[in-house]
């Protein structure tokens, strides 16, 4: 398998002999000792990933960093921007990401994760490639995440809104219909955020009761009082990123505590006002239309403009173009690698299908869809009748009245959508069918549906 290309703009030497030691097992290494050499080497070697530091001569200082970095960006192309920095100032990371760096790392270098960051980066740049050489017309944004791939004009303003606004401290509130990706969005912004190495801890707020989810993300007794042996989801978010699921769900007592906690942090200015018990940056998101709910009395209105400070709104998967096919291509190569299977791609038809399809549960049922198929396909490519999509106006192929044959065949989809719904949680799909957990387990069983269940598993 060929290397990842990556081109290392740095002028000390003896970080770069440690990073060639390091690195040159997996990388194919270009090195630049300035900004001018950079650039060149861009144009010539067209690298995957551009590990930087920012402090290049002549002045050494951060300054020439954030210019390549400028010019790195005008240049465009499909690699990812690493900066690597003895500057800790938090403006220095804001401004680098702003300027369209990936990810920030800071001196001395934990080796290990600058690796893992480096293969990760090489490989989304890589599909990107890939994905433009197959279909010349998809203008692939240079700035997708690292799951976050967008191809459409919205998906673009996303990429570039969550760019700017990760390393801040702002509320952010993601809507969208079910199976978009708003959880993948808030890890995103948490990813770019200066929180990032502290936790991300996520609250379905749609799944427990009012009394166990107090309890669960504050801490109070079904009684409604502190309760010192339960660790609250707060708690465990301390110095991190707190995402509240489908937050909509919370009862109006909920929404009071959430805002006192919200209250403790910040001002309406967004300056800190005084010391927090919890010290976590709040993202949410909401399926419904928060504005209604709003209006009926169902949702606060100064909580609803706490946690919207910004809104960033995710189109359904039917509305971006191109994107179905480039994520299909993507969701193929994870699934192939995964389960080590030698699918090389999809088929002019299976192209075209995937096109055609509404996609009603959006980006998670095409992951589930493809990944299924590259469990079951033998094939050297996957065709439209390996990805199980049956148009309402399209006659079935099976036309068995066996009962037992069509319960299997209606089990089976709706424990896939019960899947795809959960995100492959067995407690929250057992939920969704209403059945016990040990019920949905034998199911799994007798269905064989054992490896297709860690298959749909969206992270």
């Amino acid at each position: 398998m060929p290397k990842i290309k990556l081109l290392i703009v740095e002028d000390y030497e003896g970080i770069v002999t440690l990073l060639r030691s390091t690195l040159d097992d997996e990388f194919e290494i270009v090195v630049a000792r300035d900004a001018a050499e950079g650039l060149n080497a861009v144009r010539e070697h067209k690298p995957h990933v551009v590990l930087l530091d920012l402090g290049l001569p002549p002045k050494s200082s951060p300054e020439e960093g954030l210019r390549f970095l400028r010019e790195l960006k005008q240049a465009g192309g499909h690699h990812k921007t690493i900066v690597c920095t003895g500057y800790s100032e938090r403006s220095l990371a804001v401004l680098a990401i702003g300027y369209g760096a990936r990810d920030v790392l800071y001196k001395p270098l934990d080796l290990v994760l600058l690796k893992s960051i480096l293969r990760r980066s090489g490989w989304i740049a890589e599909l990107e490639m890939e994905a433009q050489q197959s279909f010349g017309s998809l203008p692939v944004t240079a700035d997708a995440f690292e799951q976050m791939i967008g191809t459409c004009p919205a998906m673009i303003r996303i990429c570039d809104v969550v760019n700017h606004i990760g390393p801040t401290e702002a509320s952010v509130l993601v809507t969208g219909e079910n199976g978009t990706g708003k959880e993948l969005t808030a890890r995103a912004i948490h990813e770019r955020s200066l929180r990032r190495t502290e936790p991300f801890v996520t609250v379905d707020c749609g799944i427990l009761p009012a009394a166990l989810l107090d309890a669960e993300l504050f801490g109070f007794s079904q009684q409604g009082v502190p309760d010192a042996a339960t660790k609250s989801k707060l708690e465990s978010a301390r110095g991190g990123t707190l995402f509240l699921e489908d937050v909509c769900r919370l009862s109006l007592d909920s929404q009071a505590k959430l805002l006192r906690v919200l209250d403790e942090q910040v001002d309406d200015g967004g300056a800190r006002r005084r010391p927090s018990a919890f010290n976590v940056r709040v993202l949410a998101s909401t399926s419904a239309n928060i504005n209604e709910l709003v209006r009926a009395g169902r949702f606060r209105e100064d909580l609803s403009r706490r946690l919207a400070a910004v809104r960033v709104h995710l189109p359904p998967l039917r509305e971006r173009g191109e994107d179905v096919v480039l994520m299909a291509i993507i969701f193929l190569r994870q699934a192939a690698a995964q389960y080590q299977k030698r699918i090389h791609g999809l088929t002019k038809d299976a192209v075209e299908a995937i096109r055609a399809y509404p996609w009603p549960g959006n980006v998670q049922e095409l992951a589930s869809k493809i990944r299924r198929a590259v469990l079951v396909v033998d094939a050297m490519q996957i065709g439209p009748e390996d990805l199980d999509i049956i148009q309402k106006d399209q006659p079935l192929a099976d036309t068995s009245i066996s009962l037992k044959v069509n319960q299997q065949r209606i089990e089976t989809d709706l424990i896939m959508k019960a899947f795809t719904l959960s995100h492959g949680n067995l407690s929250r799909a057992a939920l969704e069918l209403g059945i016990s957990r040990s019920t949905l387990y034998r199911r799994i069983r007798q269905y064989g549906l054992d490896r297709v269940s860690d298959a749909v598993r969206v992270s």
